[in-house]
């Protein structure tokens, strides 16, 4: 779905006019439940918006929406910032709950890219190249055989005659997911004997499966990058945007499908080793004055989440400057 399409989900809800008001008026402390992958952004928020007191509970993305459409009367004002679109079954139990529709805000994406070293030969990837350079058995007509690619020339002669090795997090992580779904799974499926062998969980299994020796799972960020500093030359790691450009010094972003990670291709699906991030409100606790409307406030301000907010300083790649404007006069109507 389109950025635009996405944005045009949320819903406008009349509340009460005039100023904010400063939420110490409010004894309920504000839930914030906000997935792995963007919970600093959610904890960046949390210390600037003037919201006390509060509690950010790390939750993946599903559960954090499940969470948020539970009961209607525990009276606790509660906000979700996920990187999943919210179900239609989670919206169904929101309004058997009796809370409704939750109203919904896109604020940028969180986006990975693949770097090597800059004194390392500049390469390109792709999907399919990257498959066939880390998975563990390889398409062969309508079979598969080991994995022999020992370099990244072995995959596609105009790449460097260097050994692969990729740095990268280790299963689980909200990282490493989106780093076998696009580039993994995206790249073996472009071989019909996958398609033919394999029924679509298996093809999953199947697709992320890597070759002996071809990664090194770091989950620290300052750690990993530090990896592929000692590296051997043709290492590449997946680092989040941010911390790439905190090391532009001596660090390569590498293309991915042809393209570079701009806000124009992110924002086109274009650039696609990157997640949409979305804010989840029940429609009640916006609508009265209290933590909830004064956190959303700071969340969707130009300060969050504009070209040169602190959202991208931590790697949110923003949104249109006039989706953000829409956004926040529809929110607050």
């Amino acid at each position: 779905m389109s950025t635009l399409a996405s944005v045009m989900a949320i819903a406008v809800v009349g509340a009460a006019g005039g100023q904010l008001v400063a939420a110490h008026a409010e004894d309920a402390v504000l839930q914030v439940f906000a997935s792995p992958l963007v919970i600093d952004q959610a904890n960046t928020v949390n210390r600037v918006a003037g919201v006390s007191p509060i509690e950010t509970i790390e939750l993946n993305s599903i559960d954090a929406l499940q969470k948020l459409c539970g009961s209607a009367n525990d009276g606790i004002p509660s906000v979700a910032v996920v990187v999943t679109k919210i179900t239609a079954s989670i919206s169904d139990k929101c309004v058997s709950n009796g809370i409704g529709e939750l109203l919904e805000a896109s604020l940028g994406f969180r986006t990975l890219v693949l770097v090597q070293k800059a004194s390392d030969p500049a390469m390109s990837l792709s999907s399919r190249v990257l498959y066939k350079a880390l998975t563990h058995d390889v398409p062969d007509d309508e079979s598969f055989k080991p994995n022999m690619a020992n370099t990244w020339s072995d995959v596609d002669a105009s790449l460097p005659k260097l050994d692969i090795r990729l740095i990268v997090g280790s299963p689980g992580s909200a990282a490493r997911k989106v780093f076998e779904d696009e580039a993994m799974v995206g790249g073996c499926r472009q071989f019909d004997a996958v398609q033919s062998i394999f029924d679509a969980k298996a093809r999953v299994s199947t697709c992320t499966k890597f070759k002996e020796g071809a990664i090194l799972e770091v989950d620290s960020l300052d750690e990993r990058a530090a990896a592929l500093g000692a590296a051997a030359p043709g290492a590449v790691a997946v680092l989040p945007i941010n911390i790439a450009l905190k090391h532009k010094d001596w660090m390569r972003i590498i293309p991915f499908d042809g393209f570079l990670p701009t806000p124009e291709s992110i924002n086109a699906e274009d650039y696609v080793l990157s997640v949409p991030v979305y804010v989840y409100v029940r429609p009640e606790d916006l609508a009265k004055e209290g933590p909830v409307r004064l956190w959303m406030w700071e969340m969707l301000s130009e300060e969050a989440i504009g070209d040169k907010g602190y959202g991208k300083v931590g790697g949110l790649i923003e949104l249109p400057a006039a989706t953000r404007e829409w956004q926040r006069r529809s929110m607050f109507k």
